[in-house]
């Protein structure tokens, strides 16, 4: 069988899909929308399967998937946006999916707890008295915004604030999930 990818890497506007030969092993997992590594130049890269097609290879000599990514896929409707997007903005599928679709993270090489011991939130004495006025300014409020320079500063106000307000609902939003667990770590005192 084989498999006509979209890569997910800034390429021409008149770029298509590239085929790929489906391994025996992975054929029943590829299907519109799954996520695969395939070989690209020099690099395997992520790409998404447009469609598959169970049609002899003709002689040709194709490149194999390298392996399938399960943590998600596209649903066909998704797929089907991202093309129709594609031909009204005039570029590939596969820039739009650069655009659209975030980098997956790499997997952990040590364990979390470790690298969230390992890095201090402690901010500077000469700071503490500022941090101090606009942590009581942010709890005489009914509902506040925090937002500040940096991961130590933020989770300075936060945990002051969850220490006033204990029983306050509060939602902290971070930019990434280590940034989510120091924070946990800090205003929970854990």
């Amino acid at each position: 069988m084989i498999a006509e990818v979209y890569p997910i890497k800034r390429m021409p506007r008149k770029t298509r899909c590239f085929d790929y030969e489906i391994p025996i092993d992975l054929v029943k997992f590829v299907q519109r929308g799954s996520f695969v590594y395939i070989p690209l130049r020099d690099e395997i890269i992520l790409g998404v399967v447009a469609k598959t097609k169970d049609i002899p290879l003709r002689g040709i000599t194709l490149k194999s998937i390298s392996s399938i990514d399960n943590r998600t896929s596209l649903l066909d409707q998704e797929l089907s946006f991202f093309e129709l997007l594609s031909e009204e903005l005039v570029q590939s599928v596969s820039n739009i999916l650069k655009i659209a679709i975030p980098e997956f993270p790499k997997r952990e090489t040590e364990p979390i707890k470790e690298r969230i011991k390992s890095i201090s939130l402690t901010i500077p004495s000469s700071e503490t008295k500022t941090l101090q006025y606009q942590a009581k300014l942010l709890c005489e409020r009914r509902s506040a915004f925090v937002f500040s320079s940096d991961l130590k500063r933020s989770a300075a106000l936060i945990a002051f604030y969850l220490r006033e307000k204990q029983d306050q609902k509060t939602l902290v939003i971070a930019p990434n999930v280590l940034d989510a667990r120091r924070l946990i770590a800090v205003c929970t005192n854990r």
